[in-house]
C-alpha cells in the first residue's frame, strides 16, 4: 500500500515513476503508460519531481482537474493510445503537504491488449520497463506479444494456456485446417492456367499461400476490420486479387503455362499437392 504522506520515503524504481507536471501534462507520460501496462504495472505521480539525491519531493499540479479532463480525453483517444486499460479510480488526485498530486495506477495490460503503444505502430510505439527507465520494446519482444495475442485470439473458446505443450495441442489442428484451405483456395485459381501442383513453387505464392492462411486463423474469432487487424484482411484482399488476375491470364508467374483450355476443363478441381508452407514456417507471423 502507497503511503503518500511518507512519498520522500521511497524512490523510483520499476513500478513507480515521479513526473515533475507544472507545465501540463508531460509528453514521456504516455512512454511510462505503455511501459507498464507491457510489463508490471506501476504507479505515475504528477506534481512529484526527483531530486539529486534520488530523493522524491512534492511540487504539485496548478490545475488537479484540468489535469484529469486532458488525460482521459489523450488515453481514450486510439489515435493517442492503443489501449485504455485503467478503471476511473486508477486516477485520483491526492492532497500532499498542502499541494495536489496527479496519481495514475497502471496496471498490467491483459494478454490480449498488450501491447500497448502509443501512435500508430506497436513497433516504433510499444514501451518496457527496465530498472527507473522506459525503453523502447525490441522487434521481437513486440512479435512476441502479437503472437500470443493471435493465439489467444484463435483459441476463442478457452483462455490463454500457459503450457506450451498444451497450446501446441490446441492450434496444431487449427493452423493445418487453415493451410489446407489456403492451399485449396490457390489452387482453384491456378489450376485454371497451370499444372498443379507448381514445382518449384513462386516465392510470390508462397507469401499469398501465408496470407491466406494467416487471415484464415484469424477470422475465426472476427476481426476488427478498424483496427490493427485489419491488415489480415488486406493482405488476404490483396493474395486474391493477384490470384485473380493469374487465373485470367492478365499476370504470369513466370514458369510455362499449361493448355488452357485443358487446364479450364480441369476447373477447381483438388489436388494432393505438396504443402505451400508448414506450421514450422507460421512462426512469428
Amino acid at each position: 500500500m502507497f503511503d503518500f504522506q511518507q512519498i520522500s520515503r521511497y524512490r523510483e524504481n520499476n513500478r513507480l515513476e515521479a513526473k515533475l507536471a507544472t507545465g501540463g501534462l508531460p509528453r514521456s507520460i504516455w512512454e511510462t503508460y505503455s511501459a507498464f501496462a507491457n510489463t508490471y504495472g506501476g504507479v505515475i505521480l504528477l506534481g512529484v519531481e526527483e531530486a539529486r539525491d534520488k530523493t522524491l519531493r512534492v511540487t504539485g499540479i496548478p490545475d488537479g482537474p484540468g489535469y484529469v479532463r486532458l488525460f482521459w480525453q489523450t488515453v481514450q483517444d486510439p489515435a493517442k493510445v492503443s489501449a485504455n486499460i485503467l478503471q476511473p479510480q486508477d486516477v485520483t488526485l491526492h492532497t500532499i503537504a498542502g499541494k495536489e498530486v496527479l496519481v495514475i495506477s497502471v496496471p498490467q495490460a491483459e494478454r490480449h491488449q498488450r501491447p500497448v503503444y502509443i501512435g500508430d505502430s506497436p513497433f516504433t510505439g510499444a514501451y518496457r520497463r527496465d530498472g527507473e527507465g522506459d525503453y523502447h520494446c525490441s522487434p521481437d519482444e513486440v512479435r512476441a506479444m502479437l503472437k500470443e495475442d493471435a493465439v489467444s485470439q484463435i483459441l476463442t473458446d478457452t483462455d490463454f494456456i500457459e503450457d506450451p505443450e498444451e497450446r501446441e495441442a490446441r492450434i496444431g489442428p487449427l493452423i493445418d485446417e487453415a493451410i489446407a484451405d489456403a492451399d485449396g483456395e490457390i489452387d482453384g485459381y491456378l489450376a485454371k492456367r497451370y499444372a498443379v501442383p507448381l514445382a518449384p513453387v513462386p516465392k510470390v505464392i508462397n507469401k499469398f499461400s501465408k496470407d491466406i492462411a494467416l487471415y484464415n486463423l484469424m477470422s475465426r474469432a472476427g476481426l476488427d476490420e478498424e483496427g490493427r487487424e485489419g491488415n489480415y484482411l488486406t493482405r488476404y484482399n490483396a493474395a486474391i486479387k493477384f490470384l485473380t488476375l493469374v487465373a485470367e491470364g492478365k499476370v504470369s508467374l513466370g514458369t510455362e503455362a499449361s493448355d488452357p483450355q485443358a487446364a479450364a476443363a480441369a476447373g477447381f478441381s483438388m489436388h494432393s499437392n505438396r504443402r505451400l508452407f508448414s506450421r514450422d514456417t507460421m512462426k512469428g507471423m
